[in-house]
């Protein structure tokens, strides 16, 4: 049987010159917008018409790429397939001899899991390389008032999205140990999962729901595709998941999307909860500081004066 190869077309020079044009003329701009942030003074104005002139460059980078190879961009301007494909056609695999038949996490699963982690601390340290430029300089020291707060303010963030993308990358890699491990399944008596701590946990058809995208096996949540893209392979293979277990679910198993998430939020276990209740409480708090901003004046003032100082 022969195998098709497709090779990538090379970049044109013209779109590499843009490229780098519209990185130049951001890395500019935003350096302009850091040196003096008073309103129509002319670094500013400088800042903004180079951030401008960037995103007509990109626009432009953008449009010739896609007169050029349009497939390219067939996953954005196109609806993406969704992973209610799994569910066409199906039919039932018979068990094997042992009568049990288990699914691992595929490789390229797992590779796209590393590289996340990765890509989560190299934006960490991006971001410590960009403090020095964008917080200090040889004229740190002679800057106003306003300016020096600003640029303190500029760090400050900079820190928050450091430890955002740190402790990001250090939950990821110990929530992806564990789920590197997990198997799905079913045997004579009912579906089996392994959430990754090695034993295999033995649920009824019943307990299993799915809307066509993602699977609910007791209180966990098994996602079928990434983000509906064709391209991209689920977290099992897809054969032995149509096979074995897709084919074997019952009719009252198929919900609507709203019924599958409120089952998943029934079944989580109090942590779970808590850290709803707790993103809840978060967001009637903001609103209601947003209505009443007088009570939040005192805060915006200490967290000025801590960055005065």
């Amino acid at each position: 049987m022969k195998s098709t190869q497709y090779s990538r077309s090379p970049t044109p020079p013209l779109s590499r010159v843009l490229a780098i044009l519209a990185s130049c003329l951001t890395i500019w701009g935003i350096l302009c917008l850091t040196k003096n942030a008073h309103l129509g003074a002319i670094t500013l104005r400088i800042g903004l018409a180079s951030i401008a002139c960037a995103l007509l460059t990109i626009g432009l980078m953008l449009w010739l790429e896609y007169r050029r190879a349009p497939e390219l961009f067939s996953g954005l301007l196109t609806p993406r397939a969704s992973a209610a494909q799994l569910f066409e056609n199906l039919t039932a695999w018979p068990l094997p001899r042992d009568g049990q038949a288990l699914i691992s996490i595929q490789e390229s699963y797992a590779k796209r899991l590393r590289r996340s982690v990765w890509v989560a601390f190299g934006f960490a340290i991006i971001l410590v390389i960009m403090i020095p430029l964008l917080g200090g300089g040889p004229d740190a020291a002679h800057v106003t008032k306003q300016a020096a707060l600003v640029r303190k303010l500029v760090n400050f963030e900079i820190g928050v999205s450091v430890l955002f993308f740190v402790v990001w990358g250090i939950f990821s890699f110990i929530f992806i140990r564990k789920l590197l491990k997990s198997r799905i399944g079913i045997d004579a008596l009912g579906f089996l999962y392994d959430d990754g701590s090695g034993q295999l946990q033995r649920y009824d058809w019943s307990a299993v729901l799915t809307d066509r995208h993602s699977l609910l096996i007791g209180r966990h949540l098994v996602r079928l595709a990434p983000n509906g893209r064709t391209s991209a392979e689920g977290r099992f293979a897809s054969d032995p998941l149509r096979g074995y277990v897709l084919a074997r679910l019952p009719a009252s198993s198929y919900v609507s999307h709203y019924r599958l998430v409120w089952t998943a939020a029934c079944r989580s276990n109090l942590t779970t909860r808590m850290w709803y209740g707790a993103a809840f409480a978060v967001f009637v708090l903001t609103e209601y500081l947003e209505a009443y901003p007088k009570l939040a004046s005192p805060v915006r003032q200490a967290f000025v004066d801590w960055l005065s100082r």
